[in-house]
């Protein structure tokens, strides 16, 4: 099991402590029901950290809003607000899915990984809170 797995697998069991009845597989990770919305971890790629470490890149998305369609116009206030005001995740608008959801996206390797991990989870948990 690699670094992102290993991640995901502690958020999945340690912190999160998901049940199978409110979760299911992705090709990447998986996706639970905390509460109204669903949350998704995934590991979305690689890349080699600053030092040029092997690292995993984590991503937590959970679903805001469902089935629209944002115009330019829209995009651009969106975006100038969450420039200002994004914390430890941010909105992003997903054209294909027409799919709005609270994102955060980090780069996990051995150095970082006891760190990073609780910093992620706290990243979702309040992505729960949020949505």
């Amino acid at each position: 099991m690699n670094i992102g797995q290993n991640t995901l697998n502690w958020l999945r069991t340690e912190l999160f402590q998901v049940e199978e009845a409110w979760s299911e597989e992705t090709p990447r990770g998986f996706r639970w029901w905390p509460h109204r919305q669903a949350q998704t971890l995934e590991v979305i790629g690689r890349e080699a950290g600053p030092d040029g470490a092997p690292a995993a890149l984590v991503l937590v998305r959970t679903e805001l809003l469902r089935d629209l369609d944002l115009g330019e116009e829209v995009l651009a206030v969106l975006q100038a607000v969450t420039l200002r005001t994004a914390g430890m995740a941010a909105p992003v608008y997903d054209p294909a899915r027409r799919t709005l959801d609270l994102c955060t996206l980090v780069r996990v390797n051995t150095d970082n990984n006891g760190w990073m991990r609780r910093l992620i989870g706290l990243a979702a948990m309040l992505q729960i809170r949020d949505a």
